[in-house]
């Protein structure tokens, strides 16, 4: 990192309000996307979700999602956790909405 982004950092930890609209931003669409992924989601406290997208492989989904410029985490380099989980960083609004219609159109 360089000087500016340490003053950058520093400055955004002072800005109480700030912190507080993140954190509720990043609750908001946590549960969001807990309840409207057509997948098995488990339970969070991150800013991001675990998926298990089974029948479909991660690699697969991974792939689908790009194509619509959708980066999500394949996870099948997690040691023990297979070849069927996703991570999924909560965005704004809208791009929760394209994650879910996407891995809705995945689904049917």
């Amino acid at each position: 990192m360089n000087r500016l982004a340490v003053v950058a950092g520093v400055a955004a930890l002072k800005d109480k309000e700030h912190i507080r609209r993140t954190v509720k931003l990043v609750r908001e669409g946590r549960e969001f996307l807990i309840k409207n992924i057509p997948f098995k989601v488990f339970p969070s406290s991150a800013n991001f979700v675990f998926v298990d997208v089974a029948p479909l492989k991660s690699k697969e989904v991974c792939t689908e999602l790009l194509k619509k410029g959708i980066i999500v985490r394949d996870c099948s380099s997690f040691r023990g956790a297979g070849d069927h989980y996703v991570r999924i960083s909560v965005g704004v609004r809208e791009q929760n909405e394209r994650v879910v219609d996407a891995m809705k159109a995945l689904r049917s």
